[in-house]
């Protein structure tokens, strides 16, 4: 991050990326030009909820967030949950839930178990 340093008055120009430039990238395309490549938004749609969230972006980040409820997966289910709760979106945390409870009734409808 930038720093000033008071005894030389100089400014510390190292800068650290905490985002994927590439998601930057779409995130800043969609804030000034009101598109996004749809394939950034499948790929990195979690990500660019997090961008959305911090720089208070809603339309950007309710698109993010459709596409992770209707791509809600085994592997993916818990982490989306926490990222519900961290940003508290009741839509997501939801869609996450409906997802749990449909899994949990067709495993419990299989004849095997």
């Amino acid at each position: 991050m930038f720093a000033f340093n008071q005894e030389s008055g100089q400014l510390n120009s190292e800068f650290s990326a905490c985002h994927d430039p590439a998601i930057v990238k779409a995130a800043l395309t969609y804030i000034y030009v009101g598109k996004f490549d749809k394939d950034v938004l499948r790929r990195g749609a979690r990500k660019l909820v997090d961008i959305a969230h911090e720089w208070r972006v809603q339309s950007l980040e309710e698109a993010a967030i459709e596409v992770l409820a209707t791509n809600l997966q085994d592997c993916n289910n818990a982490d989306t949950i926490k990222l519900a709760h961290r940003i508290k979106n009741s839509q997501l945390k939801q869609a996450c839930f409906t997802f749990r409870y449909k899994k949990a009734s067709q495993v419990l409808m299989q004849d095997d178990i």
